[in-house]
């Protein structure tokens, strides 16, 4: 068809040819009935007699009609003139992304926005189970307003289930006649194969383009196509610092994930890599930090003998409080011996798995609290931060630590996804960032290992003990630990009910893995409450055996369950008033966790009990640096 001598189609007006691309023709025309500029695309004539390749063209639009997203180029209507298969797309104006890399590469916040709208519209087609699979700078427009509009889904998959074998059948036909399936200069490793791809070779192709906004450079173009494919297969790209400064760590990281030869090391949802990006994004521009959770009581510690000691308590306190304002505010740069673990953003999108993020929290506070060497604030003064307005850096003298950690938890299905990174103040700046994705069944070593990853970052010396702790493998039932964190979750609460519910999550954890030792541990502090002094549903006598009855099994189970030693610490002093075993429990609770403020203070009790006045101060004073923002220390 010579649309030179037969300017309408329909009721569309050709005006001018706009270009073309493997399948197609395209031409800018007015709609007549509507009074609106189009974009129509028509099959090449050399495909015309294919039907075979006129299905696959048709298919290209109901894939793309399929989505309607302000990133995404829409599609109009689709039609047939003259024997020739046709689609009407949106008209948007602007240039390619190829045409503005010409010109050098974007600066990283401009890149950062255009990816983040890029991200948005590829998780929209992902979302409806499409897979582009030819995306690249001149497949993305950016219109005049900086937006980005994702366009050409002329290669894009349904993947169905039944579609599989027709499409597999398209794909060697239109082979054969010389068509490529895809831009090899930004196939992933999968599809330069021939093997079947999945919404992960996007990310893969997204990862070159991001690459090449920022750097102005592609990651692997070499000489010739075959030097190409084969950089594409096995080449670790040049980090984006050798194109540019201006580049923060973390966009190393993404681009890094992003373009992992390896599909199990590659982001698996695009999801995640506009989750990072945003994060990124936020960032870059300054904002602060991340809401959190609230609201978790301090463990009840009994109470015999507080009155009597009441003052003594008091004057200690003010005491170490003083001393330890003297010591002043400031943080300064260099070697990070402290850090504060923020709250953990719950990135699932499900309120109800809060108790699962606080509980991946928590244990985060409690593997790094391990480390003698270093001060990490609790997790009751960290938690204050929730919907703060406050910088970093802010947050950071005020908990007195040279650095901070902050990250999300994505639970999907069967698996876990933790991504954290350390950030240092005065100057304020990114050291590190990373992710973790394990197994349910894996995600107590997933904790071992994220706390492991951060003490290599800072340097900091562990002893051998805590090398071979923060090393040690533990294999639990997902359904248990799950189980157990709903525990854990519940008895931060207050009241009889809570913590009822609390002990029935800790039982039936127990019954699921009889060997899971916090489960016991769990039931013995359950009990503690109930019989203590702020619910008091038991008798003091009760609550104290049946205490005393699972700390003991939990330390049968695991001698070096630090709760445990503090819980029975609790129970010896409590039952029998037994100092010196109150005493041997709690430096083995210290020994394990030397970073406990519950442990600290309970101790600093015990000395100012027992007269020792200046060991007592000092054991607050280091409860004080370890719970800062807290106005009880027993």
């Amino acid at each position: 068809m010579d649309l030179s001598s037969s300017p309408e189609v329909s009721h569309y007006r050709i005006l001018e040819k706009l270009g073309e691309g493997g399948m197609g023709e395209v031409y800018l025309a007015e709609d007549t009935l509507l009074d609106r500029k189009v974009a129509l695309k028509f099959l090449s004539e050399r495909f015309q007699e294919d039907p075979t390749a006129r299905k696959r063209f048709l298919r290209e639009a109901k894939s793309a009609a399929a989505i309607d997203h302000p990133y995404i180029c829409n599609i109009f209507d689709v039609g047939d003139e003259g024997g020739r298969s046709y689609i009407v797309m949106e008209y948007v104006t602007g240039q390619t992304l190829e045409e503005r890399l010409r010109e050098g590469p974007l600066p990283v916040s401009q890149a950062l926005a255009v990816s983040s709208e890029i991200a948005e519209a590829l998780e929209e087609a992902h979302g409806k189970n499409l897979v582009h699979r030819d995306l690249k700078p001149s497949n993305i427009m950016l219109t005049p307003g900086g937006h980005a509009k994702v366009m050409d889904f002329g290669l894009a998959k349904q993947m169905a289930p039944d579609d599989v074998q027709s499409e597999d059948e398209t794909q060697s036909k239109l082979t054969r006649q010389g068509l490529t399936a895809g831009t090899l200069t930004y196939m992933s490793p999968e599809q330069l194969c021939g093997r079947e791809v999945d919404l992960r070779s996007d990310i893969f192709s997204f990862g070159i383009v991001l690459y090449e906004m920022v750097t102005g450079v592609h990651p692997f173009r070499k000489g010739s196509p075959m030097e190409t494919a084969s950089a594409i297969q096995n080449d670790v790209p040049a980090p984006l610092s050798r194109y540019t400064e201006e580049a923060p760590e973390l966009l190393q990281h993404i681009v890094r994930k992003m373009l992992a030869q390896d599909l199990d090391q590659r982001y698996q949802l695009m999801h995640e890599v506009k989750t990072d990006l945003a994060e990124l994004t936020g960032l870059e521009s300054g904002a602060s930090v991340q809401g959190f959770q609230d609201s978790r009581r301090r463990r009840l510690l009994g109470r015999p003998a507080a009155v009597a000691v009441a003052g003594l308590i008091a004057v200690a306190v003010i005491v170490a409080w003083f001393i330890y304002r003297q010591q002043g505010t400031d943080v300064e740069g260099g070697e990070i011996t402290s850090l504060a673990v923020l709250p953990l953003e719950n990135m699932t999108g499900d309120p109800e798995q809060q108790y699962f993020v606080d509980g991946m929290h928590e244990a985060l506070i409690t593997e790094l609290s391990k480390i003698s060497a270093l001060r990490v604030i609790s997790r009751s003064s960290a938690r204050r931060y929730q919907d703060t307005e406050e910088s970093i850096e802010e947050i950071a003298r005020r908990l007195k630590v040279d650095a901070c950690v902050e990250g999300s938890v994505l639970r999907s299905q069967d698996s876990v996804r933790i991504t954290a990174q350390l950030i240092a103040v005065r100057p304020e700046r990114h050291l590190w960032a990373d992710h973790f994705e394990r197994q349910l069944g894996d995600v107590i070593n997933l904790q071992g290992e994220v706390a492991r990853a951060i003490a290599d970052q800072i340097h900091v010396t562990l002893s051998p003990e805590e090398n071979i702790r923060l090393a040690s493998r533990r294999q639990v039932p997902p359904e248990a630990h799950d189980a157990y964190l709903r525990g854990v979750y519940h008895l931060d609460q207050l009241g009889e009910d809570a913590v009822r519910r609390s002990l029935e999550e800790f039982r039936r954890a127990a019954e699921i893995a009889p060997d899971y030792a916090p489960a016991y541990a769990g039931m013995a502090e359950a009990h503690l409450a109930l019989g203590g002094g702020v619910i008091a549903a038991e008798s003091p006598r009760e609550s104290l055996a049946r205490s005393r009855a699972y700390a003991e099994r939990a330390l049968e189970l695991d001698g070096d369950l630090a709760d445990a030693h503090l819980i029975l610490a609790r129970v010896d002093l409590q039952s029998d008033w037994n100092w010196a075993a109150a005493e041997r429990g709690l430096e083995r609770h210290l020994e394990l966790d030397p970073n406990s403020a519950r442990g600290h203070g309970f101790y600093s009790w015990i000395l100012l009990i027992t007269g020792r006045i200046d060991e007592a101060v000092e054991e607050l004073k280091r409860t004080i640096e370890l719970e800062p923002l807290s106005h009880t220390y027993t």
